[in-house]
Parts: structure tokens; C-alpha cells; sequence
């Protein structure tokens, strides 16, 4: 399916999130939970003004691309993984046991379920910091390489 950006959509959420520079991973978060159908998505996105692919995440929705952080759309991007808002309602609520649990030792389903670095930090008052690193992909993963050498192609493609 060939994915559109939608301009108008991006730039709302843009200004609804009150996007920060350079806070991608965590814009996007926010901007899922103003846009419950949509997917969080990572990978790599190329710009005309920058010379390498670089990590990037944004949201796709019926195949839209929205990106809350770079509203103007002078990009192409390569998803390389995503999160539908199950997952995310599902990291919601591990973090919210977790805080309300307390200092108690953690059952083995939760161990299982959530990497140390949350566990670590569960009952940080930072809360949107502890979900953007709970939502955040491993980008070591054969799907990252990939849309990183598409990418690279494409920018070598279009200089």
C-alpha cells in the first residue's frame, strides 16, 4: 500500500502535543494517545537536508503517515517496527500496577513482561519518560537493518 502524509493531521497534533525538538519517540507517544486507531511507528526517515537516515518514529493511520515531530512532510520514511494501542494500553497498565504495587517484589510475569530499566525506574514520578522507553523498539532487530539499507539506497537514489 503506498502511504500518504497528512499534513493537516501532523501539524494538529504538532501543536496539540506541544512537540519538542528532537523528542520524536517521545511526541509520538503522546500524540498515540490523542489518535487511538493509529500505529507508533519506528524506523529510519531521509531528509533532502541531512545527509544520512536517521532513527526516527511517527504514527501511520489507515495508510497515513503522521509525524507530530517534522509536520512539514519533506521526507520519505522507513518503517522498520510498530505498536498498535493495545500494546500500548497493555504498557499503560504495567506501569500503572507497578506505581501502585509499590516497592514489593515483582512477580515473575512482570519480570518477564517489562525490561529492568523499567522495573528500575517504575516508581519514578517521571511517568511519560518510563512508557516512551517501554514503547521504544529494539532497534537491533533484522527490520531496523533493513529499512535503514532501503534508506540509504533511496538517498543515494535522490541526491
Amino acid at each position: 500500500m503506498q502511504r500518504k502524509f497528512n499534513r493537516e493531521l501532523s501539524l494538529h497534533l504538532y501543536n496539540q502535543i506541544k512537540a519538542k525538538p528532537s523528542h520524536c519517540f517521545s511526541n509520538s507517544v503522546k500524540a498515540l494517545a490523542l489518535v487511538p486507531k493509529a500505529e507508533y511507528v519506528e524506523g529510519y526517515t531521509v531528509s533532502p537536508s541531512v545527509s544520512e537516515p536517521y532513527l526516527h518514529a511517527w504514527l501511520e493511520l489507515d495508510g497515513n503517515i503522521i509525524d507530530p515531530s517534522l509536520p512539514n512532510g519533506d521526507r520519505e520514511y522507513f518503517p522498520a517496527g510498530r505498536r498498535t494501542m493495545a500494546e500500548y494500553s497493555k504498557i499503560v497498565k504495567e506501569i500503572e500496577n507497578l506505581k501502585r504495587r509499590g516497592p514489593t517484589p515483582l512477580t515473575d510475569e512482570a519480570k518477564k513482561n517489562l525490561p529492568k530499566l523499567v522495573q528500575e525506574d517504575a516508581m519514578n514520578p517521571n511517568y511519560h519518560n518510563i512508557l516512551v522507553k517501554k514503547m521504544r523498539l529494539n532497534n537491533t532487530n533484522p527490520e531496523f537493518n533493513s529499512a535503514y539499507k532501503q534508506a540509504i539506497v533511496h538517498k543515494k537514489e535522490h541526491n
